[in-house]
């Protein structure tokens, strides 16, 4: 399993069905962790419970043969808002 800390920044509503999709490329399960949650990136009703807000800190976790890749892209998925 591999894990990187970010902070949300500049993120809406309309984004999360983008981040849904880039999730789902990857065979990796790839998830979405704060302090409270720990979300699965791919399920909407995930992403929408977890309401990500600009400035909150996440740990994305992704595990599996293409974790790495999973990982780089969904940082930035997150870095490029």
């Amino acid at each position: 399993m591999t894990r990187k800390e970010i902070t949300i920044s500049d993120i809406s509503q309309k984004n999360m069905a983008d981040l849904i999709h880039l999730a789902c490329i990857f065979d990796s399960e790839v998830m979405l962790e704060s302090s409270q949650y720990r979300i699965n990136a791919k399920s909407l009703m995930g992403v929408m419970a977890f309401n990500l807000t600009d400035g909150m800190a996440i740990n994305i976790a992704a595990s599996g043969k293409d974790e790495q890749e999973a990982l780089s892209a969904i940082e930035d998925f997150f870095m490029k808002r």
